[in-house]
């Protein structure tokens, strides 16, 4: 058996299957509708891979149902395109079991890994953070753009770079979130026993923007989280969203993009420290 979800583009909209294997007997149940832009959520058995069937017909034809890898396939394709972004990064986190005011940060990234984050809300207004992977022995740059705003070098998995955190700098893009979301999808595939499953959520508008949320139940070992909520721009197909809670239901991490803009050329200046627009 594995698991195996469904998000077929077909005329009468999305179809999910979720959930562990339950035989051929359930196959007439499973192709459920949902429609384009209408937020509902179904959970159904899953098919076992040998059952997996086409859809469509004289409808139209939608090729084959896909699983987890074929799920994320299109992010992890998306992303593989992507050279650099900028974006508009909400993050709320617990940390030691607090859970912290929203940060507003603005981000720009480019492969293989340099980012600059400047926090623009009114949590930690001013603050900036410079990180080169290969450069400056490993560490990042920061100010925390109040009194007393001294530029330091830290390692980032010191305790005061992780100090409000739960990532450490070197696990902030979204590359990172996408490789985590892969892992776990993967285990539960090998893990059919661990009886995951994968809520379609639909469609939303965020920020303008459309996006398509999924939900996935975990068992609380072996997994990132209990609970996660991914939801993914629906025009470029990059996360938009990911959402986490403990095994308590209280949420952990929020990390939300806003604006994010795509192989724009960022350039060497945009990454360095004397770059006359930071105050490093």
């Amino acid at each position: 058996m594995s698991l195996v979800v469904s998000l077929l583009l077909c005329v009468s909209g999305p179809v999910i299957v979720v959930g562990p294997g339950s035989g051929a007997s359930s196959a007439r149940a499973l192709l459920l509708p949902i429609e384009v832009g209408y937020v509902q959520a179904r959970q159904v058995p899953v098919l076992a891979a040998a059952e997996v069937v086409e859809a469509g017909g004289a409808g139209g034809g939608c090729g084959a149902a896909a699983g987890p890898k074929q799920l994320l396939g299109a992010m992890e394709a998306a992303y593989a395109g992507v050279k650099d972004y900028t974006a508009t990064l909400l993050k709320q986190e617990r940390v030691k079991g607090k859970l912290l005011p929203r940060e507003t940060i603005q981000v720009k990234f480019r492969k293989p890994f340099s980012i600059y984050m400047k926090w623009t809300g009114s949590e930690k207004a001013g603050q900036e953070v410079l990180y080169v992977r290969g450069r400056n022995d490993g560490q990042m740059r920061a100010h925390p753009g109040s009194f007393p705003d001294v530029t330091v070098s830290l390692k980032p998995g010191s305790g005061l770079a992780m100090r409000g955190n739960r990532h450490p700098i070197t696990e902030a893009s979204l590359g990172d979130v996408l490789a985590l979301m892969l892992r776990d999808l993967k285990r539960s595939e090998a893990r059919p026993q661990d009886g995951v499953t994968l809520t379609d959520l639909g469609e939303e508008t965020r920020f303008g923007a459309r996006v398509r949320c999924v939900e996935g139940r975990f068992p609380a070992d072996g997994y990132y989280a209990p609970r996660l909520r991914i939801c993914v721009f629906v025009a470029s197909k990059l996360l938009s969203r990911v959402q986490a809670w403990d095994a308590g239901d209280r949420l952990v991490e929020d990390y939300e993009y806003r604006d994010l803009r795509v192989n724009v050329g960022l350039r060497d200046r945009d990454f360095a420290e004397d770059n006359p627009a930071y105050k490093f």
